[in-house]
């Protein structure tokens, strides 16, 4: 009865079976593979194709391993003759993602198309532009930036972005610092399809042959309407307060006047009889003087 048990739970070997690669590379995959649930299996090496030949006729194999090394042409030499004695064995190739990462962080391919990706998704516009400054690229921020599809902008030039609050010796300045071969740096109202204007911080820099001849131009841009916006709004309120202090120091000044003015007619007026005619003229000064009193107390209120 326990033997019964016994057999019931015991459970049958996978033979797996390793082309090409070193002893120590089988051996670190067999250490990796006889733990937990992978105990029940069978692994062996081939490096030849006698040992090949000595696994077919031992046993047959439920699986190979075969490294996708380029370099390993032994591995794919013995999976060749793994195939031809037996066309239906399963086979995964093996990879190091150490190695793959690295392959394709070095594949030119790759890094193009990143450089591709990285001017697509750019929130910055990106120009392009042959030697004559007619644009041959731009990336679809300056489509939404500017409200001019690439169709519409390949071909032509800058001129096609001018505004006209922008001066024209700026545009003179650019093109006279890149085709000397310097970089431009500088702030440019451009304006958009629609006739809006456009506070662009600009970049244009030349780009250079294998010989050193200039070819082409690149021009970035930043966006910075907004800030400039919220820079103008910021000074006009610092302005604002500017003046409500100054004011705010003039009715004090001015208050303090007018009761003194107002103290010196009263007192003036205590001296002088009913009957006198001076005494309208000195009602007038105290009455004119409380008007200005309350006309300083609400300017006081406005600006405090």
């Amino acid at each position: 009865m326990r033997k019964t048990t016994a057999s019931k739970i015991m459970k049958p070997q996978l033979q797996l079976l390793l082309l090409g690669g070193s002893e120590q590379d089988f051996t670190n995959l067999r250490e990796l593979l006889m733990v937990g649930s992978y105990r029940h299996l069978r692994f062996e090496h081939a490096s030849s194709t006698d040992d090949v030949i000595q696994q077919k006729r031992k046993r047959r194999d439920d699986l190979v391993l075969c490294g996708d090394q380029s370099t390993d042409n032994v591995a794919f030499q013995l999976l060749r003759q793994v195939r031809q004695d037996d066309s239906r064995v399963p086979v995964m190739f093996l990879s190091d993602p150490a190695n793959e990462a690295a392959r394709k962080q070095s594949d030119p391919e790759e890094t193009l198309r990143k450089l591709w990706r990285s001017v697509e998704q750019s929130a910055d516009t990106v120009i392009i532009m042959d030697r004559s400054g007619a644009m041959e690229y731009v990336n679809p921020a300056f489509e939404t930036l500017t409200g001019y599809s690439r169709q519409e902008a390949v071909g032509q030039t800058l001129a096609m972005l001018e505004s006209e609050q922008q001066a024209s010796n700026v545009y003179e300045e650019v093109w006279k610092t890149v085709l000397s071969g310097d970089v431009f740096r500088g702030i440019v109202m451009d304006r958009k399809k629609n006739g809006e204007t456009l506070i662009i911080e600009n970049t244009v820099t030349p780009l250079r042959d294998g010989s050193g001849q200039i070819t082409h131009f690149i021009s970035t841009g930043r966006d910075i309407t907004g800030w400039r916006k919220l820079e103008s709004d910021l000074q006009q309120a610092q302005k604002m307060d500017s003046i409500g202090r100054l004011a705010g120091g003039v009715a004090h000044d001015f208050n303090n006047l007018l009761l003194i003015i107002s103290a010196y007619a009263e007192l003036a007026l205590d001296s002088v009889a009913e009957e006198h005619p001076l005494r309208r003229n000195l009602n007038e000064i105290i009455n004119a003087s409380r008007r200005a009193a309350d006309l300083t107390r609400e300017l006081l209120g406005s600006v405090g």
